[in-house]
């Protein structure tokens, strides 16, 4: 590991700080604590002791508003977090709870991969933080396609289809919760995936809560597997999904897009949903 830091030292010029412990999130939080030029080795025997001084603030992924949400919880260090009851997290974070728990316990399952390690990808999916609280649905709801077009069109990148959706919420106090639903067939179409997020959406959103961040991904994905009885007209859909991407491949994202997304701004050619009808 020395050698390693000595090496890019040599190389580039810089200096770095190297973590190791027994896991990625342990190896990460080791990084930060001899900062800039140092290292730092975390055993599991020092989880006990570091997780009393420790606050989660310093934890990878927590950051200022995720902090201050868990210090309304009370949860100030990370020994906190992993005494904290795992369902008061799950209730107030959504799945993101879990993760929360099994951090403030100093646990991580993550693999570790070597960086030319290519793996497939078992779901994709797109988010996105409104720079203020939204109650407008209409908004909501373009939003939504928006993130769904994206989805389909990594989807279909790679030849690939869902065929589990899923949406995530996240209201004005953090409140995250999210809901997936198996749909009957494989599909990458954006606006059939988004028919299906809505519906999705609906059943669980409480109208009248402000949200701040909105999701869709999808999962259990499969190798682009035709079913041309999916929907009426598929192979007509299918065409002209395939022209819209030629089309946008040669001059940029949305140049082609559907017209209840004609509201937003579009700048470099990427389409916003933050900022409706400015330029």
């Amino acid at each position: 590991v020395l050698k390693i830091k000595d090496d890019i030292e040599e190389e580039f010029g810089v200096t770095c700080s190297v973590g190791m412990g027994p896991n990625k999130l342990l190896a990460k939080l080791a990084s930060s604590l001899d900062k800039p030029d140092g290292f730092a080795r975390i055993l599991k025997e020092d989880v006990a002791y570091l997780a009393e001084r420790l606050k989660v603030s310093q934890l990878c992924g927590i950051g200022p508003n995720l902090s201050a949400s868990l210090e309304q919880l009370n949860i100030i260090t990370m020994k906190d977090l992993g005494e904290c009851d795992e369902q008061i997290l799950i209730d107030r974070f959504g799945v993101t709870g879990r993760a929360l728990h099994r951090m403030g316990l100093g646990k991580d399952s993550t693999t570790v991969l070597p960086y030319f390690h290519y793996e497939e990808a078992k779901s994709m999916g797109h988010s996105i933080t409104f720079s203020k609280d939204v109650m407008d649905f209409t908004k909501i709801k373009r939003t939504l396609l928006w993130l769904s077009e994206r989805v389909a069109r990594r989807l279909r990148k790679v030849k690939m289809r869902g065929k589990k959706i899923t949406v995530c919420i996240r209201y004005s106090d953090f409140t995250t919760i999210s809901k997936g639903r198996t749909v009957l067939q494989y599909i990458n179409d954006g606006y059939y995936l988004y028919r299906c997020g809505l519906e999705i959406l609906k059943s669980f959103r409480e109208p009248g809560r402000k949200i701040r961040l909105v999701a869709i991904s999808a999962s259990r994905l499969a190798k682009d597997i035709y079913e041309p009885d999916l929907f009426e007209d598929f192979e007509k859909q299918e065409k002209l999904v395939n022209a819209i991407d030629r089309i946008n491949d040669r001059f940029g994202e949305f140049t082609i897009k559907r017209a209840f997304l004609l509201g937003n701004i579009v700048r470099r050619k990427l389409f916003c949903p933050l900022h409706p009808g400015k330029m």
